[in-house]
């Protein structure tokens, strides 16, 4: 019983500290320490609350009063912390404090009586008391966001609209035991640290060539929005196996590429070894200081780890007045797939991992860039590179477990219950015709991807 128990308290400590990571992720440094006014509390002041609270309730808690006498709980509502790190540094402290403790529960100390201002509780009750506690103040957390975001909110549970989809997901598995917050921890655990970066695109790396090779119009079309030099220095970042930055380098100037995966770097290395090839990330590019005349991101914003820092480090090698093109989705332009008719987790798995473009635009103004132009994508049925949406006019293609595999989304993301469901009702409506009804549904006109350009600001060098 003990074991099931603080198994489970585990798991919802852990669902309620990724919601607030989450939300953290969608503000700027400025909007976490936003008030509403002088009487309310800014999530940098419920974060040092939370962090107060967590290291008093949790140390030494087993044989000292949760309510420490070096508390001092007034001055965790004072607004001082003003910036990311410092907030973090006392989220993470906090959480840090909490696992420990829960760690060193066994079955000898379970039943042990402990005390908060004198009040006797058992392990389980403090526990509980103290989840309550902390789900009440996530609760704020995620509302605060949510209400600074408006439209650029990227929900953290089942988006509007999607209910009858995701229940019916649910329902069409078997009857099983297993904890709620599994799928949303998974995929919190997909794309967090840089080893699980490399791991994913290790794996996705196997077959990547088969499917995804470069096509010329989005090809044509990022170099035209480069503005490349003959004898200038560019970079392809997340370059993947090279595709595209083998095409770049036919045309002018010379073309860096630097990827996180070496087994991917191995095939890009095949295709052309003039190329610079480099192990490295958006964050930590080891490149000198304004070194490249222009940079190339193509649908890898959001397989970085930390945005703004990536931004940084990419403003740090670009040239003055040098140009970096953007190729990527927003939450909102995938709201309008219509695979989310047929794979609701997985594209709510992929949605939330997409910077919005408020998000996307604060990152590139922290690091000192400007927004140039920004220009709609709509996939062209003669689209070569089968990437996520590739099938918006082909969806016959999601069958082939090839062109899948070359997809982060289903090969890394994917629920493979919800997959296989989704997969045997697609082939069930292109069958019988009803794809098109699907397909008419989700019509828009937000464009199905992005182009952007940014000019490095000379302001801020």
């Amino acid at each position: 019983m003990e074991d099931n128990f603080l198994e489970s308290i585990t798991q919802q400590f852990k669902y309620y500290k990724m919601l607030g990571d989450k939300t953290f992720a969608q503000l700027s440094d400025e909007q976490l320490f936003w008030q509403y006014n002088e009487a309310s509390n800014s999530i940098g002041i419920m974060v040092k609350h939370l962090w107060g609270n967590m290291m008093s309730r949790w140390t030494d808690f087993l044989t000292s009063d949760g309510e420490k006498t070096w508390r001092k709980r007034d001055e965790e509502f004072d607004a001082d912390i003003r910036t990311r790190a410092a907030l973090l540094e006392k989220w993470e402290a906090g959480w840090a404090c909490l696992f420990a403790a829960i760690e060193s529960v066994n079955a000898d100390n379970f039943h042990t009586v402990i005390y908060i201002r004198n009040m006797g509780h058992t392990v389980a009750e403090a526990f509980h008391r103290q989840l309550a506690h902390y789900a009440y103040h996530l609760g704020q957390i995620v509302f605060l966001g949510r209400m600074i975001k408006g439209n650029d909110w990227q929900s953290l549970s089942i988006p509007k609209g999607q209910s009858k989809a995701y229940n019916k997901g649910k329902f069409a598995q078997e009857k099983r035991r297993e904890h709620f917050t599994k799928e949303f921890l998974d995929e919190e655990d997909a794309t967090d640290s840089p080893k699980s970066m490399k791991a994913k695109y290790d794996k996705i790396g196997l077959n990547y060539n088969q499917t995804r090779r470069a096509d010329p119009y989005l090809t044509q079309r990022m170099l035209h929005l480069l503005e490349l030099q003959t004898d200038g220095l560019y970079l392809d970042i997340g370059c993947g196996t090279g595709n595209y930055t083998n095409e770049f380098q036919k045309t002018k100037g010379q073309f860096i590429g630097i990827d996180p995966s070496q087994k991917m770097l191995d095939q890009a290395k095949q295709k052309n070894a003039a190329i610079d090839w480099r192990i490295g990330t958006a964050e930590a590019t080891g490149l000198p200081d304004q070194s490249v005349d222009g940079i190339i991101g193509s649908l890898t914003i959001h397989h970085w780890t930390d945005l703004t820092r990536g931004m940084q480090e990419l403003h740090r090698v670009l040239k003055p007045t040098g140009k970096l093109v953007i190729f990527t989705a927003t939450p909102k332009q995938m709201e309008g797939y219509w695979l989310n008719a047929y794979f609701p987790k997985m594209l709510h798995a992929s949605k939330v991992q997409m910077p919005s473009f408020a998000v996307l635009t604060q990152a590139l103004q922290t690091a000192g860039f400007e927004i140039q132009t920004t220009e709609k994508y709509f996939i062209k049925p003669t689209l070569q590179d089968l990437f996520l949406y590739n099938g918006k006019h082909e969806p016959a293609r999601y069958l082939d477990p090839a062109i899948r595999q070359g997809i982060s989304s289903f090969s890394d993301l994917a629920n493979q219950e919800e997959i296989t469901e989704g997969l045997a009702q697609l082939s069930k409506d292109i069958e019988q015709g009803n794809i098109q009804v699907i397909q008419e549904k989700y019509a828009n006109e937000d464009g199905d991807y992005l182009f952007l350009v940014a000019q490095k600001n000379n302001t801020k060098l």
